[in-house]
């Protein structure tokens, strides 16, 4: 896909946890945003972004459309209360 060997590593990255700042990265270049699907969903916020997916032919497998991710904390500390109810919430949902 895109004229890349399977398994390539993709030229650019960029990490970042400001949404804000990685829309209007992505509305002002040329860049791709690999997103959750439920970040698209809220439109008033992020109006402009387009979810690609569906246009990709052939279409993506359900697992390439996947992002991993991970919950990490420093070895021997005890995380806050409100940090340890988000890990209950999302390892409930798991």
């Amino acid at each position: 896909m895109f004229s890349m060997k399977q398994n390539q590593t993709l030229p650019v990255e960029l990490s970042c946890d400001n949404l804000s700042l990685l829309r209007d990265l992505t509305l002002c270049s040329d860049n791709i945003l690999f997103t959750w699907s439920s970040w698209l969903d809220h439109g008033d916020r992020n109006g402009g972004l387009v979810n690609l997916g569906s246009l990709l032919h052939p279409e993506l497998s359900p697992s390439d459309m996947c992002i991993e991710s991970a919950i990490v904390q420093l070895a021997g500390r005890t995380l806050s209360p409100p940090a340890q109810r988000l890990v209950d919430l999302i390892l409930a949902q798991a």
